[in-house]
């Protein structure tokens, strides 16, 4: 997702005309954006989730993790390694700009309907 990078991308590689809806040029990123290294991520931190809120807690804090690489694949040109930093993949919509945009706001805006109806059931406990 576009809008998590914003606050670290700023201050890091511009390239104008990269993509057209991004001039960000993510060229080297397998730490935290390869499929290994998301499914490392989320075991790693959905483990200690676990211990704090139990299971299901675990459960839901490693998919979320995960579900940024899996939320990154559709936007990102070929640029998302599956190991290390080979095997790029991307399907490229952010060449696509509309359409990039329509999915990032659908994504955003079914985060807060999820927030807005958990946080309205526990008000109403």
């Amino acid at each position: 997702m576009f809008v998590g990078h914003y606050g670290p991308s700023f201050g890091l590689r511009r390239a104008p005309g990269f993509t057209a809806a991004s001039p960000l040029d993510l060229y080297y990123m397998p730490y935290t954006h390869s499929l290994a290294a998301s499914v490392a991520w989320s075991l790693l931190l959905g483990g200690l989730a676990a211990l704090v809120w139990g299971r299901r807690g675990g459960l839901a804090v490693g998919a979320c993790v995960l579900s940024h690489w899996i939320l990154d694949l559709p936007v990102h040109v070929a640029d998302l390694p599956l190991w290390g930093d080979l095997h790029k993949v991307g399907f490229g919509l952010w060449d696509c700009p509309v359409i990039a945009t329509l999915l990032e706001a659908g994504v955003l805006f079914v985060g807060v309907a999820i927030y807005a109806k958990a946080a309205r059931n526990k008000a109403a406990i």
